[in-house]
């Protein structure tokens, strides 16, 4: 079962209440409602994800210039535990495959592993390691790779 968060979600938006001409009935759909709205205020830290982390690179591999419009390469965890990239990245040249390092409790439990575009011959393979190494198996020299897709089980 996933952990609830430790941020408080924002309270609901206060809406009009429904009304009815019988009072006791009135009663029910009130006491109907406020039984809702504490179901989906009690379970709403399972359900929302986690907010984007971004990712930590190493040595020649960065984000896709911040002058375009791409997203940033970041990571997040869903309520059910399972973990999602995003983004673009650039190496800016050589042969250093390892793109960044996921944290503990971010990593697969097994090498996951996926074909992903690039932008030297159009597709690469991406392997995240249980040790959270996130690994480009591709063209040597600069090159883009999207992470985007990219989802896997944690180890816990």
């Amino acid at each position: 079962m996933a952990r609830p968060r430790q941020q408080r979600p924002p309270p609901l938006p206060d809406v009009p209440r429904a009304t009815v001409p019988d009072a006791a009935t009135q009663r029910a759909v009130t006491a109907i409602i406020t039984a809702i709205q504490s179901i989906i205020q009690f379970l709403r830290p399972y359900v929302q994800p986690e907010p984007w982390r971004y990712l930590l690179y190493e040595t020649t591999w960065a984000d896709y210039p911040s002058t375009s419009s791409f997203l940033r390469c970041a990571h997040r965890k869903d309520a059910m535990g399972r973990v999602h990239l995003r983004g673009l990245t650039q190496r800016s040249g050589g042969s250093q495959n390892v793109i960044g390092v996921l944290p503990v409790n971010y990593r697969p439990s097994e090498i996951a592993v996926f074909m992903q575009y690039d932008s030297a011959a159009g597709y690469g393979r991406v392997d995240v390691y249980p040790d959270g190494r996130v690994i480009y198996g591709g063209a040597a020299g600069a090159v883009d790779v999207s992470l985007d897709g990219i989802s896997f089980d944690t180890e816990a």
